[in-house]
């Protein structure tokens, strides 16, 4: 008996364990390889800004020099050349492999290549002797002028580049223009790209307007008020403008809703309001009368409702609110449903002095995790789950349970009855 015991405990304990979320272990350090030490050119130490940059085929990445050093008094870290290693899961490459050849730049020119090793920290003193060296003036106009600016990898002072440099062009446009192409040394109309320093070269980035779009507002009312602002008729807008709204009753009226294009409207109910123009709209105040003597219609919300609360991956989750008229006399409402800040759906319901509608509305969600719904201003939220089979998390660890208790009582009933 104990022996069975000693053998079917460990196999209940093991299986309870496997429901039981495991700690999360701390992350791994990041993968680089960090190179410090002294610059010299033509024998003297580098003057404080000049660029050291290394490169990995098309990759690069670059600091400046301090008082003849990049990577200065270490242990501070700061001006080291820190290059990554390359991350398998992005699907290109964005750093080095072990073994891959680096070659160190000084101002553009090359100075020394080595090794890259992941987890390193190397001392990696540089020189270069310009006397030696060819250098050549790149030259960078934008077109036209002002509509963007364009930027230089390895930046080096009077852009004075040494014979076979290769340099990156990033052209960035200015607040409505985009980028269109290159001319002079440099074609093609992708907004980085590369030009190898064979002789002086002149390179104009050129941009273009952007058009700025417009769309119509149209806006109209009901009899019984206006729209004070931004008044009524057809008005230009540009594109994504947000337009304030005001509808103001006449006497013996009172404010209903915005009708019409309003999936924009911050809140269909409230007079005072806000429209995007995603499009063209077109949208209505609506008025009622009011009886002398009875209060207008006023609406309060109550009873929301979410069931289930835990749903499979597009399984529909019903929400419901009541909507009661306390007003004196029958008024249109407008009910707004939002999932996670966003509006979802809704449904205008007419109702009766003193009367409640139940309003219902059906969402679904494919990606597992937790969504807030708010209706009126009542909030709820339900979660989407996604466990092997359909069950939930909790399901799972109590049929675990069940099993093993089982396999227990079957296995000591199997002993008490081999010792009958």
């Amino acid at each position: 008996m104990k022996r069975i015991l000693c053998l079917v405990l460990p196999m209940v304990l093991a299986l309870l364990l496997c429901s039981v979320p495991v700690a999360a272990q701390p992350p791994m350090p990041p993968a680089v390889h960090i190179f410090w030490g002294t610059v010299t050119i033509d024998g003297s130490p580098a003057p404080d800004g000049t660029t050291v940059s290394a490169h990995i085929g098309d990759l690069f990445w670059s600091t400046t020099t301090k008082d003849g050093k990049y990577g200065y008094e270490p242990p501070k870290g700061e001006g080291f050349l820190s290059i990554p290693a390359d991350d398998p899961a992005t699907g290109e490459k964005d750093g080095g492999e072990d073994g891959d050849e680096i070659t160190f730049r000084v101002n553009s020119v090359i100075a020394v290549t080595y090794a890259f090793e992941a987890y390193a920290v190397t001392e990696l003193n540089l020189s270069i002797n310009t006397t030696e060296v060819t250098f050549y003036t790149l030259t960078v106009n934008v077109s036209p002028s002002g509509s963007g600016t364009v930027a230089l990898s390895p930046g080096v002072p009077g852009n004075q580049y040494a014979s076979g440099s290769t340099v990156t062009l990033t052209a960035n446009p200015a607040s409505g223009y985009a980028f269109d192409h290159w001319s002079g040394d440099l074609t093609g109309s992708t907004n980085s790209a590369t030009i190898t320093m064979d002789a002086d070269k002149s390179v104009t980035a050129n941009f273009e307007e952007i058009p700025i779009v417009h769309y119509d507002l149209t806006i109209s009312s009901t009899e019984g008020g206006a729209v004070t602002e931004p008044g009524e008729g057809t008005f230009t807008c540009d594109a994504d403008e947000v337009v304030s709204l005001e509808a103001t009753p006449d006497d013996g009226y009172q404010f209903d809703e915005w009708t019409g294009d309003v999936d924009t409207v911050t809140d269909v109910n409230d007079s005072t309001t806000t429209l995007t123009m995603d499009g063209d709209k077109s949208i209505s105040a609506v008025f009622s009368v009011v009886t002398p003597g009875v209060s207008p219609a006023t609406f309060s919300a109550s009873n929301l409702s979410i069931s289930p609360q835990e749903v499979q991956p597009d399984q529909q989750v019903e929400v419901s609110i009541d909507i009661t008229n306390d007003g004196g006399t029958t008024g249109s409402r407008t009910v707004l449903l939002y999932v996670n800040g966003n509006l979802e759906d809704s449904y205008t319901v007419r109702i009766a002095p003193g009367s409640t509608e139940n309003v219902v509305f059906t969402v679904s969600r494919s990606a597992p995790g937790t969504y807030v719904v708010l209706l009126e201003d009542l909030q709820g939220q339900f979660t989407v789950v996604d466990s092997p089979g359909g069950l939930s998390t909790a399901w799972i660890i109590a049929i675990i349970a069940i099993v093993a208790v089982g396999i227990v009582v079957a296995l000591v009933a199997r002993a008490r009855r081999k010792q009958g």
